[in-house]
Formats: structure tokens, sequence, C-alpha cells
């Protein structure tokens, strides 16, 4: 994806985010999502040492 999108570009439908939770990596990116007003954030725990940080909405505006 484009930082400045283009006609004809994919409009994604979600977002995934795959992080460690040790190190601080999910930390600092659910801190982020928080930051910039993402309501729409999903966490789910995967095989106990990871996280699955998911956006239902599209990460940027085509507008």
């Amino acid at each position: 994806m484009r930082p400045l999108p283009r006609p004809g570009d994919p409009v994604p439908h979600e977002a995934c985010f795959h992080a460690a939770r040790d190190g601080g990596g999910a930390h600092r990116t659910i801190e982020r999502l928080l930051a910039l007003g993402r309501d729409d954030a999903t966490v789910t725990e995967l095989s106990g040492d990871a996280l699955l940080i998911q956006l239902t909405a599209p990460p940027l505006s085509t507008s």
C-alpha cells in the first residue's frame, strides 16, 4: 500500500500486526494505535508468547 493512495489501488478490509509479548513491541504498537485514536483494534493472544493485533477499518484514508 502506498503512503498516498492512487486511483485503482486496492482498499484493505483490515490490517494485522503480529508482535512478540516480551520486548515491548506489542506494548508500543498498542500505545501508538491508541495515540492515533484507533478504537477498532482487537488483540488476540497467540501461543502464549505473541499477540495478534487486528484493525477492522482500513489503515489509511482513500479520500
